[in-house]
């Protein structure tokens, strides 16, 4: 499961997330396209709001960039 489709899963708009842990929904959007990797510290609230582990988060992320 990607980055997008947990968020998603959560019924979460990038839009929503960005504004819950202080980023611009561009940040979001560009994680979750592989342009950029979230930080250590936004990993973690990314975790928190959406009700996931760091680990899963990470795997997501392998797995956008391996597309």
């Amino acid at each position: 499961m990607t980055f997008s489709e947990i968020r998603k899963e959560k019924r979460m708009t990038q839009e929503v997330l960005a504004q819950k842990i202080g980023v611009c929904q561009s940040a979001v959007a560009a994680w979750e396209t592989g342009v950029a990797a979230p930080t250590v510290k936004n990993l973690v609230l990314i975790s928190k709001e959406l009700d996931v582990d760091v680990d899963t988060l990470i795997k997501s992320f392998e797995k956008v960039a391996e597309a």
